[in-house]
């Protein structure tokens, strides 16, 4: 669940920040992530446990990633592309959902439901963002580049990128 908080930016704002030279301010940032954690770890995790230590997690990261999000749009005149970062969410959320039914029905070994739910939650994520404008055609032609360095493995992971992209001409030139 914490990477819920990379669709707004959270794996990206402090390498940002940083590489503009503005490491104090990442690092005031990192000690409000610890003001938040600290207390919140004291209680919940004694009392709650996984949950106490999720919740932690999830509530400690939220204050620092909105902090970063307003100094990088009031320094940097940056900001997030919140429909879109939206897109993908939901196309998440609809991939997820047959992934979450199908796998919690299995009585496989949990190496066979693991990978069984991630083919079908790959299968369904592939169909579900082009239809829903999460991947476009720039966004294709750009995982194709960046692939290409991979050596052997650049033909497996063309593999979906072409029924992605496939998917995305016929969508989206209509």
């Amino acid at each position: 669940m914490i990477y819920l908080f990379s669709a707004f930016g959270s794996l990206s704002v402090g390498a940002l920040i940083n590489s503009q030279g503005q490491t104090k301010v990442n690092l005031k940032i990192t000690l409000v992530t610890l003001a938040t954690a600290l207390p919140l770890s004291i209680i919940l995790i004694p009392t709650y446990g996984i949950t106490g230590l999720i919740i932690t997690t999830l509530v400690s990261r939220f204050p620092s990633t909105i902090i970063s999000l307003w100094w990088i749009k009031t320094h940097l005149a940056a900001k997030i592309d919140l429909s879109s970062s939206a897109r993908i969410l939901i196309a998440s959320a609809i991939a997820a959902t047959p992934t979450y039914l199908l796998t919690t029905q299995l009585t496989q070994p949990d190496w066979l439901t693991l990978i069984l739910g991630a083919t079908i939650y790959l299968a369904s994520y592939m169909i579900t963002a082009p239809l829903i404008g999460a991947i476009d055609q720039t966004d294709t032609r750009n995982l194709k580049e960046m692939t290409k360095t991979l050596g052997p493995l650049t033909p497996i992971i063309n593999i979906p990128l072409n029924i992605i992209e496939k998917l995305t001409t016929k969508i989206q030139t209509k």
